[in-house]
């Protein structure tokens, strides 16, 4: 994690050197003075040599510092503390929603290889994966917000507030997971100790349950890890079609109001939060697969 974390920061570092121009004037405005450009650039440190530059970055960092927003005149950690719950929320989830579609369906159609359950569980994985997040979002919001009232389309406070982001993020997720939750349960079932326990008169649902699916498991919880970094980075369209406050919106807006420090701000904290999923993931191996220890 170390080593990333240090990559991801010098890539976080270098936005501001690798804006076109003057990114103090592109921040302040064309109509900015130069005292008001030249206080800002003394300010950010723009002025100290790049080393400097980025060993007072890092430091602030580690201190919980990542600087002030330009635009809404609050620290950005404030910021990011006030919208991060949503977008977790939002992740967890639309996680949730994926796996519960994808493991009954991936194992139904693995059971029921080659058969037409087998063709309708992966034709729904096919266009699950084909439809953009950003258009489906928008045809759950015309269908159950807009022509039949079931469900809002905007906002945070209440569950009915979150289905439709939460199934627009998990529907690509489960048409994913669904194949490869397939692809293992068929390569499982095709093992020695499979046949044996059959042989030994234990029922299919122990079968499948106890011996099958949690063998098949390892790919798939691997997958969970690299699902989070993809819903989070999702979720900066999600959360702009649904108008969700959390960091995906926050960061789209900054963009757009040129406030690189929440943008740098925003990407490093997103960027920790999946090398956390990642070794969250990495550790649960030991649980699942009594074989795997980390000693």
């Amino acid at each position: 994690m170390i080593p990333v974390m240090i990559g991801v920061s010098i890539i976080v570092f270098s936005f501001m050197h690798l804006t076109p121009g003057d990114p103090v004037q592109i921040m302040l405005g064309e109509y900015a003075q130069p005292a008001e450009i030249e206080a800002m650039r003394e300010k950010l440190g723009l002025n100290d040599p790049l080393p400097l530059q980025y060993w007072n970055f890092v430091r602030n960092v580690l201190q919980g510092d990542l600087g002030d927003s330009i635009y809404y005149q609050q620290p950005v950690l404030t910021l990011i503390r006030q919208r991060i719950k949503h977008t977790f929320i939002l992740s967890l989830t639309s996680l949730f929603i994926s796996y519960l579609i994808a493991f009954p369906i991936g194992i139904i159609s693995a059971l029921k290889r080659n058969t037409w359950i087998d063709d309708l569980g992966m034709s729904f994985a096919l266009l699950g994966v084909s439809m953009p997040n950003f258009w489906l979002g928008m045809m759950l919001i015309l269908l159950f917000s807009l022509k039949w009232g079931l469900l809002p389309a905007t906002g945070v406070g209440s569950w009915q507030q979150l289905v439709l982001p939460a199934v627009t993020l998990g529907t690509s997720g489960a048409a994913l997971t669904t194949r490869l939750v397939r692809s293992s349960m068929l390569e499982v079932i095709g093992h020695d100790y499979i046949r044996t326990a059959r042989a030994k008169g234990l029922s299919e649902w122990k079968v499948i349950t106890k011996h099958a699916f949690r063998n098949a498991l390892i790919p798939v919880v691997t997958m969970i890890g690299i699902r989070l970094g993809f819903i989070l980075g999702g979720s900066v369209i999600t959360e702009k079609v649904f108008a969700r406050p959390g960091m995906g919106r926050l960061i789209v807006d900054s963009i757009f109001r040129r406030d690189y420090l929440v943008v740098q701000g925003v990407t490093l904290i997103i960027a920790f939060s999946i090398l956390v999923a990642n070794l969250c993931v990495d550790l649960l191996y030991g649980l699942i697969d009594p074989k795997i220890r980390y000693e």
